[in-house]
């Protein structure tokens, strides 16, 4: 499959489709790079995870991307679930900041910055969408 096939929706595979969302996904968080931060990356890896309220990320840094220094490596994050009771907790948490995993929100961030995802305070009753871009500096 090539790009045209992609950008003109020939393909009628799903995986092929959500490749698409995640490529249209990843060159506007590049854009927001450059436009916002002034920052030249290129994309290294991406996932996508889903989490139960049984999961909680300890303290923790990335690591390096690529033989890049931790300095010149980025995450970013952007929740997908369409809503989000900020109540749920299981926040994400950086430099004694907490973000709740609030709908389209974007965390980008450093990977030599300690990092983690606090403890949930209820039972959630839908998994934790998430997708992951691990990013390299240009």
């Amino acid at each position: 499959m090539n790009s045209y096939e992609m950008e003109s929706g020939d393909s009628k595979d799903i995986h092929k489709k959500l490749g698409l969302v995640w490529k249209t996904t990843c060159e506007k968080i590049q854009a927001y790079f450059l436009d916002v931060l002034n920052i030249e990356v290129e994309p290294y890896s991406i996932r996508y995870q889903c989490m139960t309220d049984r999961y909680v990320i300890h303290p923790h840094l990335d690591g390096s991307v690529r033989e890049k220094s931790l300095d010149a490596s980025y995450t970013s994050i952007l929740y997908l679930n369409d809503t989000w009771d900020e109540s749920l907790g299981g926040n994400f948490e950086i430099d004694n900041i907490s973000l709740a995993s609030l709908p389209n929100r974007l965390i980008i961030y450093s990977r030599d910055e300690l990092h983690s995802v606090s403890k949930p305070t209820k039972e959630w009753k839908i998994p934790r969408m998430l997708l992951l871009v691990s990013w390299n500096k240009i």
